[in-house]
């Protein structure tokens, strides 16, 4: 100021007029208030106009109209979302039990009938493998009027040679743990023995068990090792060698051990084995005789299909293979009524029948089916059928 001279402000400074601009604002103020008080104003509530809320609108108020299930998704990820935080009252935690209490009834209903179907459809599994497998006769009566002849005849129909072997085989299981109770000085070599005596005895039970889900995969085992087994004159030459061993304690001036009553009874049953095996060959073959025939049982000059195997045209015996195999399955189809794919042993029973004329006894039944069970299905299948018929048509021994 000094230095210019002159009056404070200069004149080149504009002034700023603080009363003009307080009046400019209070004129807008007016005007804003007056803008929202018309923004403001519920038209709902004019009678003049009356309800003028939309469809909509009044439809969510009711009710009517179920929200988008977005928005439920989105209420629910927020409930959600406030128990994991734990943001969620104790009122609300019991709440959301109360409403799962049904949602969980629910699952362990469907649990339950799941489980219920699983145990029917397992029990129908075994009652079907049962039905295949079953004995036809049953054992004679002492008290029966049945004349001596026929009362052995009805014996010999029954004898059941795989129960039996079961039983024997049981029997070599447990008592050598009673000989080692109630025997004194036991060698180490007379334990190996009771050792393998055993063993060989489960293998007996496993392989005597009839063919069910919960043991076809030991037996399949067995007999990937040992394919006689599934001959019944493999497992009477097993029971044979096994028999035996119980007998070794004589060498030490034992008289007798429990051990030694299932050896003799199990060679004695190995015995009745071997015979059943040779007379079911003899019926195996008659059958196949029927079939390769076509039903002519009793015209033994008759040349049967299957005969020229031996011919040195390669076509010739390719045709004949085939015909053969036709008239084979042809018979299994007859057989299979329920179209299952399955023959089992009233099948067998039902087809001995009609080409021997005369009734299978239950250890020829059984014998014959374990051998056309060629997969230990414990049924006979189609493929299993044309397969032990047509190339192992006139074996000796089953």
């Amino acid at each position: 100021r000094a230095a210019n001279g002159g009056d404070w402000p200069p004149a080149h400074i504009a002034h700023y007029n603080y009363d003009d601009q307080q009046q400019q604002q209070q004129q807008q103020a007016q005007q804003n208030h007056h803008h929202h008080a018309l923004v403001d104003m519920n038209l709902d509530e004019d009678p003049m106009l009356g309800d003028v809320r939309s469809a909509e609108e009044q439809s969510l108020l009711s009710g009517d109209i179920e929200p988008a299930e977005q928005y439920k998704a989105k209420h629910r990820q927020s409930v959600a979302n406030a128990h994991a935080y734990g943001n969620a009252s104790p009122f609300n935690h019991r709440r959301d039990r109360g409403n799962n209490a049904p949602k969980q009834q629910q699952h362990a209903s469907i649990l339950m009938q799941q489980a219920s179907g699983m145990k029917a459809a397992f029990r129908d599994k075994l009652s079907s493998q049962t039905r295949h497998q079953m004995d036809k006769y049953e054992a004679p009566s002492f008290e029966s009027n049945l004349g001596l002849t026929a009362w052995c005849i009805a014996f010999f129909y029954w004898i059941p040679i795989r129960y039996m072997a079961f039983v024997g085989c049981l029997a070599l299981f447990i008592l050598p743990f009673l000989d080692v109770r109630f025997q004194r000085g036991i060698t180490f070599v007379e334990w190996l023995l009771y050792w393998y005596i055993q063993l060989f005895s489960i293998v007996g039970i496993f392989v005597e068990s009839p063919t069910w889900i919960l043991t076809r995969r030991v037996q399949l085992t067995i007999y990937k090792w040992c394919r006689v087994l599934r001959r019944t004159w493999g497992r009477a030459l097993f029971y044979i060698s096994v028999s035996l061993l119980t007998f070794a304690e004589l060498e030490n001036g034992t008289m007798m051990t429990l051990s030694m009553f299932a050896g003799v009874y199990m060679g004695g049953l190995a015995l009745i084995m071997l015979m059943f095996s040779a007379l079911a060959a003899k019926q195996y073959r008659l059958l196949y005789w029927y079939m390769a025939s076509g039903g002519n049982i009793n015209g033994k000059d008759l040349k049967l299909v299957g005969d020229e195997y031996g011919d040195r045209n390669a076509n010739v015996q390719q045709i004949e293979y085939d015909k053969l195999v036709s008239r084979v399955a042809s018979y299994f189809d007859e057989l299979d009524h329920d179209r299952d794919g399955k023959i089992g042993a009233g099948e067998v029973h039902s087809f001995a029948e009609q080409a021997l004329k005369r009734s299978l006894s239950n250890a020829e039944r059984y014998t014959i089916q374990t051998f056309l069970d060629n997969s230990c299905n414990g049924y006979i299948s189609k493929q299993d059928w044309i397969k032990q018929f047509c190339d192992y048509g006139k074996v000796k021994f089953l």
